[in-house]
């Protein structure tokens, strides 16, 4: 008995299947190789440091107190708005008052705020594309206010990071300027003046260091009352 074959002009023939089949394969290495491409450029995007960019210009919007009556912790959040550093490490005050305040009319008065990134973190110095940093790097950027008003300085990003870990620096709740003060004229120093007055990360925990008249002292920021000597009052702001 003779068997019935469908019309072949109802279903594809074999060639066009196997020339589908290549099409689709085709598309696949394709789309495969642009995964991987897009992922390596990715890769090489997100581990290439990107530089910091070109601080601001000078500026005197938001500086309460401007010229004369500046108080220098509350001019932190508005140079940390300045900054590519997110970390507030201290700040050196020069020609700094009784009252707490600078007047940035003398010609010495001048206050810098310091910020830095924890490790790997903000603006890294530049690389080949790919590779490690060659040390561990927290950077740092200065910001500065005087006569002419605030600016952030350029970045450094190849400072290296210390043997701490980079944490804020928090504005200390039980010591203020005045009671610097107060603590300067029970050590005899003459408070008519102005004096320059560092705040810090000190191996005895947060300080302030007080210099007038070629005297100077270490007091923990904790109470404005234990006076750090020694290996405890070691430390200050990164370098410029």
């Amino acid at each position: 008995m003779a068997t019935t074959r469908p019309p072949m002009g109802n279903h594809p023939s074999l060639s066009e299947h196997r020339k589908r089949d290549r099409v689709l394969g085709l598309a696949i290495i394709v789309l495969a190789f642009g995964g991987c491409m897009g992922l390596s450029l990715w890769g090489m995007r997100v581990s290439t440091p990107q530089p910091a960019p070109p601080p601001p210009p000078v500026s005197q919007d938001g500086i309460v107190g401007f010229p004369d009556a500046i108080a220098p912790f509350d001019m932190i959040a508005r140079a940390k708005a300045l900054s590519v550093r997110d970390k507030f490490r201290g700040f050196a005050a020069r020609g700094v008052k009784r009252d707490g305040t600078i007047d940035l009319t003398s010609s010495n008065a001048q206050l810098r705020l310091s910020f830095q990134s924890p490790q790997g973190r903000g603006p890294q110095p530049e690389r080949e594309p790919g590779t490690l940093p060659e040390r561990r790097y927290c950077g740092t950027q200065s910001v500065i206010l005087d006569q002419t008003g605030i600016s952030a300085s350029e970045d450094r990003p190849k400072v290296p990071c210390g043997g701490k870990e980079i944490e804020e620096l928090s504005v200390p709740p039980g010591c203020s300027l005045e009671a610097l003060w107060k603590f300067a004229e029970k050590k005899k120093i003459r408070v008519k003046g102005t004096a320059n007055i560092d705040y810090f990360e000190a191996n005895g925990g947060p300080a302030f260091r007080f210099e007038k008249d070629g005297r100077s002292f270490v007091v923990s920021a904790r109470d404005c009352e234990k006076e750090l000597k020694g290996r405890e009052q070691r430390g200050g702001l990164p370098h410029l």
